[in-house]
């Protein structure tokens, strides 16, 4: 009889053939498609970022003999349930990259041009693809969702659609140190328009040509989430001090009474059932928002941070004016403009509810001053049984 050492060694190694053979599977799988994309250009557009670090070995010959059929240059872009894979340049021959099913789905559909645009191309805007419109829906669903600018013509003509704007949604991107180099500034005048994507780093000048003044106005509301890197960026770079800020962070912490710090899309599925759909695809590194030509992925990223932000707006003021808590999120706002001291935070917070004890007490003392003058359920007119 075999010992019970080497059962259990035969057993683990049939599992693991077992196993490999059935990924071994999985992988043919996988590529039933050639895509229309230059690897190297890819690799390139996606600065590294969105590929995860695993290197899958080719094992197959049928695997090989596509990427040999497609010229080494096509990727793969029908995507498994769980995996897809595109060829690795970079690595040895017969190898393929693990890329997140998001990714390779985003790619496939929104393909690049595989040459680049000559210099004396009359400049065009470069918008997000439009949806079919369907009967009865409206402008937000069918029309532009963003549109990306990157000349002083173009800036002018958005800003001045901005201004007259109550209320702006805004968000950053890039490297929002006082002395780091801002990419992007996302701004949405309201439900129904399109984000316009400022490229600031091709283009500072955009920023004194009226997108600044905007920002510092004090008649329109800034709805922005955890505003603390971005006004340290916006001052420190360029000398712009945003006013009248709404942070729904701040706003979440005066909801639930807790200085915890909550991300945008825990707060736009909690408020809105919403959410950022490149949240988990789109990892941020060194130099992501540097890229140039940015692709429309990052673009579209950076559009969502916005879009919904007036939905979340709505529904968070509602419920704070119900609540009484409008001045204290307008206080916690106000701090995390300055930085953010959870200190400082609690102390607001702190305040709110002694406020809130306060008056708990005061009601229960008028509904018992009430029961003491009509007198008991049994009582008569006059309080004597």
């Amino acid at each position: 009889m075999l010992r019970y050492e080497n059962r259990l060694f035969l057993c683990i190694f049939f599992t693991s053939a077992t196993f490999l053979v059935q990924t071994k599977r999985h992988m043919v799988g996988t590529a039933k498609c050639m895509g229309d994309f230059r690897v190297a250009q890819l690799v390139a557009e996606m600065g590294g970022v969105m590929l995860a670090s695993s290197v899958v070995p080719l094992l197959d010959d049928e695997l090989k003999a596509r990427v040999k059929e497609a010229g080494g240059i096509r990727s793969l872009c029908e995507s498994s349930e769980y995996l897809n894979f595109l060829p690795n340049p970079a690595g040895p021959a017969g190898q393929y990259q693990i890329v997140l099913t998001p990714v390779v789905q985003h790619l496939c559909t929104n393909p690049r041009p595989s040459t680049p645009i000559p210099a004396d191309t009359p400049h065009v805007p470069r918008t997000a693809p439009q949806e079919p419109r369907t009967a009865g829906a409206s402008r937000e669903q069918a029309g532009q969702r963003w549109e990306f600018i990157d000349t002083v013509k173009a800036a002018n003509r958005a800003i001045a659609t901005l201004q007259g704007s109550k209320i702006l949604a805004v968000d950053l991107e890039g490297d929002l140190r006082p002395d780091g180099k801002l990419s992007l500034v996302q701004v949405r005048r309201g439900p129904g328009e399109p984000v316009y994507v400022f490229d600031l780093l091709e283009r500072r000048d955009i920023m004194s040509k009226g997108l600044g003044n905007l920002l510092r106005s004090k008649r329109v509301v800034k709805v922005m989430h955890d505003c603390r890197k971005d006004v340290a960026a916006l001052q420190g770079q360029f000398s712009v001090a945003v006013a009248n800020i709404f942070d729904t962070q701040a706003a979440h912490m005066a909801l639930t009474l807790v200085a915890r710090r909550a991300g945008l899309n825990e707060l736009l599925v909690r408020y809105t059932a919403r959410r950022n759909t490149l949240k988990e695809t789109v990892q941020h590194g060194t130099g992501v928002w540097e890229q140039r030509p940015l692709s429309d992925m990052l673009v579209d990223y950076a559009a969502q941070d916005v879009e919904y932000m007036h939905a979340l707006h709505t529904e968070m003021r509602a419920e704070l004016e119900g609540r009484g808590l409008l001045a204290a999120a307008d206080a916690l706002s106000r701090l995390n403009a300055a930085g953010g001291a959870k200190e400082e935070l609690d102390k607001v917070l702190s305040k709110v509810l002694k406020q809130q004890e306060r008056e708990k007490k005061a009601k229960e003392g008028k509904a018992k001053g009430g029961k003491a003058k009509g007198g008991s359920p049994e009582a008569g007119p006059s309080g004597a049984p």
